[in-house]
């Protein structure tokens, strides 16, 4: 199996790239009448991220990099540089186990500390403290957001994210509108 998708380039293939631009295509629409439906019940912005034409290119990439089983560098090369500083630094710290992550928390914490003066703030902070300030100061991101997204990175779970990003963006912004507009009617109804 593993052969015959290497010796596939999706993004080549016309009818993946139909495929793609069926999809990016239809995103579009839909995010056009999110965008709509906002502006409509005057409940806040709603941005695209993305042409129809850049997410096609971002489907059939990532399809290429699945095919050539090189989806971990091109995510990290690919996606990760759009939440993350410092992306392939931050990736020897991907998949690390509950003990190798409470490790390279102490880790921090302590050359932070040896740096550090007798009497600094950073002494009486905890190790997960000193980790959430370095993980801000290097990656750009909260410590929750790093244990997620780069400690408990899993294949799976980022490609199934990716490909479903626009939908469940859609689907969100939706539930959003819906809130909004049944909040409107219950103080409409209170007055």
């Amino acid at each position: 199996m593993k052969r015959a998708l290497k010796s596939v380039t999706p993004s080549e293939m016309p009818q993946a790239q139909a495929l793609a631009s069926i999809l990016s295509a239809s995103e579009y629409q839909l995010f056009q009448a999110i965008h709509r439906l906002v502006d409509a019940a005057n409940a806040g912005d709603f941005a695209v991220s993305q042409t129809a034409e850049e997410r096609r290119d971002e489907l059939l990439s990532m399809a290429d990099a699945f095919a050539d089983d090189e989806f971990d560098t091109w995510w990290w090369e690919n996606v990760a540089p759009d939440f993350l500083d410092n992306p392939q630094k931050a990736r020897q710290s991907a998949g690390l186990s509950k003990d190798q992550w409470q490790e390279r928390m102490s880790m921090w914490a302590e050359t932070y500390r040896e740096r550090a003066g007798p009497d600094h703030a950073v002494q009486s902070m905890t190790d997960a403290q000193v980790a959430a300030f370095h993980v801000e100061d290097t990656f750009g991101v909260d410590l929750d957001t790093f244990s997620d997204e780069v400690v408990e990175w899993d294949r799976v779970e980022h490609a199934e994210g990716l490909a479903r990003k626009n939908l469940q963006a859609a689907v969100g912004t939706i539930h959003q509108v819906a809130a909004h507009l049944e909040h409107e009617d219950a103080d409409s109804a209170d007055t």
